[in-house]
C-alpha cells in the first residue's frame, strides 16, 4: 500500500512514519528514446505522494522525448553539475541513450554512487541485476 511504497522512498517505516513522514529528493535520470510508460506511472506515483522529482541529463535545459508517446521532460540539471548526495533515490527508466561515452561513464559512476551507498535505484530489471558492475546506459 501507500504506506510501504513511501516507507521505501524515505526509508521510514510503522504507523508514525505517515505521520512524520519526510518527503523524498528522487533524481530520474533521463535521455532521449526513454520508454514514456517506465517514466510517467512511476513520476506519477512519486509525485502524488508529494515527494520531489529531480531530472538530471546530459544536458540541463534541454527537453528529452519519450520514445512511444513522445513524452517531454526537461533536464532540470545536467549529470555533470550534480552530485548523489542531495538525492534519497533514483529512478531510472529504461530506454535512455548516452551517445557521449564520457557522459556514459559519468552515469555509470554515478549510478555505482547510489548502490554504494544504500540509496534506492529503481530501474529496469535488466540495469538492476548488473548491480552497477558493467553499467549498459542503452537498457
Amino acid at each position: 500500500g501507500r504506506a510501504e511504497a513511501d516507507a521505501r522512498l524515505t526509508g521510514r517505516h510503522g504507523p508514525k512514519a505517515e505521520r512524520k513522514e519526510r518527503m523524498a529528493k528522487i533524481a530520474v535520470l533521463l535521455a532521449d528514446c526513454f520508454v514514456d510508460v517506465e517514466y510517467a506511472e512511476p513520476a506519477a506515483f512519486i509525485k502524488g505522494r508529494g515527494h520531489q522529482l529531480v531530472h538530471v541529463g546530459p544536458e540541463a535545459g534541454k527537453t528529452v522525448r519519450g520514445r512511444d508517446k513522445g513524452t517531454e521532460v526537461t533536464i532540470d540539471w545536467a549529470l555533470q553539475d550534480v552530485s548523489a548526495d542531495p538525492f534519497d533515490a533514483l529512478l531510472i527508466p529504461r530506454g535512455c541513450t548516452f551517445e557521449d561515452p564520457g557522459v556514459r561513464e559519468k552515469v555509470a559512476q554515478w549510478v555505482r554512487v547510489f548502490w554504494q551507498r544504500g540509496k534506492p535505484v529503481f530501474a529496469s530489471r535488466r540495469l538492476a541485476s548488473s548491480g552497477g558492475k558493467s553499467f549498459n546506459a542503452t537498457t
